[in-house]
């Protein structure tokens, strides 16, 4: 039986232009520093510098993983004892423990609230931004636990103006960004603008099989290289890493449409069962809710497997599934055909 993996889209496979890039790319000891402060991997710092000019920020960091990059970030930003504003299903929160961890971090959290448009909602990020204590403000876009929801520019550049009338930085997760730029109509330049540091992912839709890119100003960026390597996220000749996210942010941004075409497709095939509500869908990621049957998410996540569909439980009550390059169009048709025998041949269970 085959199988449609829909899980994640850090299941998206190199290219045969990124493994070649990898072979061929001039490579140097990042870890190294030079009298100006950088590696002295040359891949790498082109790398760096094109991800910071795509995203408008001074200067760039390359890092193996995205929580790595934003635990980096938030630990750069504060010092222990410390509050930061957080959504608390942000995936840094739910995912990304470390700095509210005593043993580690030290730093508290504040909380605000998302909208119905499950946007971070105005007055309550403001409210967080003001409480005592807090250092640095998170926001998410796209928002991963709200099934790949965008934050729009205009509330955006609302949030960004509330932390900055508290003088609060504000850090974004834009893991998938260019899925935000694109399903909103702007560029990933202009939503990164709203906050002062930026990361984001070249290992999810873009397709690079490693890394992500921590961009902001140039000091900042000099201190986050500090604290990288205090995390153990050194690295030596990282050329060969680095070099398929250079054919990433060339070739992999262009093609995100696809995945949002496919995602539409899924979500209108997936949605209608009785019991099972649709999240709307904006990006590449389609998220049901499941609690309307007497089902929790895991179980549905166990049972599809044997129908041939990979997904991802979020929480008990949500059901995740991400499109990507190597998702064709058949297979968001066998993944609707599939489910919905699914769905007729549990119903005396779900209902």
């Amino acid at each position: 039986m085959s199988m449609v993996d829909l899980r994640s889209d850090t299941l998206t496979q190199p290219t045969r232009a990124m493994r070649e890039a990898a072979f061929k790319a001039p490579v140097g000891d990042d870890g190294r520093t030079n009298a100006d402060g950088r590696g002295e991997d040359p891949t790498v710092n082109r790398l760096e510098d094109m991800a910071a000019e795509i995203i408008g920020k001074e200067a760039g960091l390359f890092f193996p993983t995205g929580t790595l990059a934003n635990v980096a970030s938030v630990l750069t930003h504060c010092r222990r004892g410390d509050s930061v504003a957080c959504d608390p299903d942000l995936h840094i929160v739910m995912m990304e423990k470390s700095p509210f961890m005593d043993r580690f971090g030290g730093l508290k959290k504040v909380d605000y609230r998302r909208d119905s448009a499950e946007m971070p909602e105005t007055a309550s990020f403001a409210a967080a931004c003001a409480a005592p204590g807090v250092r640095l403000a998170c926001i998410e876009n796209t928002h991963n636990f709200a099934g790949g929801t965008c934050t729009s520019l205009d509330r955006a550049e609302e949030l960004h103006s509330a932390a900055k009338a508290k003088g609060i930085p504000v850090h974004l997760d834009g893991a998938r960004i260019f899925n935000a730029a694109l399903s909103l109509g702007v560029t990933a330049e202009a939503l990164a603008a709203c906050a002062d540091t930026v990361q984001f992912c070249i290992s999810k839709g873009l397709g690079a099989p490693v890394g992500s890119l921590l961009c902001g100003p140039k000091e900042f960026i000099r201190e986050a290289r500090d604290t990288r390597k205090l995390l153990g996220g050194v690295m030596r000749q990282a050329g060969m890493i680095a070099a398929p996210g250079l054919v990433a942010l060339e070739q992999g941004i262009r093609r995100l449409s696809e995945d949002h075409e496919n995602a539409r497709l899924l979500g209108q095939g997936l949605s209608g069962f009785p019991g099972i509500a649709l999240v709307p869908v904006q990006t590449n990621i389609v998220m049901l809710n499941v609690k309307g049957t007497k089902k929790t998410a895991p179980w549905y996540e166990r049972e599809l497997v044997s129908y041939g569909i990979l997904c991802k439980a979020m929480g008990d009550e949500h059901l995740r599934f991400t499109t990507y390059r190597g998702v064709t169009a058949g297979d968001i048709e066998t993944a609707v055909s599939v489910f919905g025998k699914f769905m007729q041949e549990k119903e005396a269970e779900l209902i």
